[in-house]
């Protein structure tokens, strides 16, 4: 078992070197490929120009068509009123009870060993 152990031990103290000594051999290509995919080799000046020019960075997500369709012009005219609505829980509410009131006992539970680390 301890030859497993030693073989796996190897095999993944091998693998992180040859894994480091390939990123520090490809790191420009692989730095420029992730730059170039994530467009990160851009300047800020580039990129505010191109947004300029479309005038739509991203049109999926800044379409403010929806803002002036119909179904949200009713939408923000909608009214809830929540007076009525009750959000206690399930149970009764205790109330501080009548003056001259006794109040109830508390419940008594019997206990199985009182003492968990005495055995007997």
């Amino acid at each position: 078992m301890k030859k497993v152990f030693k073989l796996l031990a190897y095999i993944f103290v091998c693998s992180v070197i040859v894994f480091g000594v390939v990123l520090i051999v490809y790191r420009q290509n692989i730095f420029e490929y992730l730059n170039s995919v994530n467009n990160l080799g851009r300047s800020t000046e580039a990129v505010r120009n191109g947004i300029q020019k479309d005038n739509n960075a991203n049109a999926e997500s800044l379409n403010l068509s929806v803002i002036n369709s119909l179904k949200f012009k009713k939408m923000q005219l909608t009214e809830v009123d929540l007076t009525g609505l009750d959000l206690s829980t399930s149970t009764a509410p205790i109330d501080g009870g009548m003056i001259g009131e006794k109040p109830e006992p508390t419940p008594v539970f019997e206990v199985g060993n009182s003492n968990p680390f005495k055995a007997f």
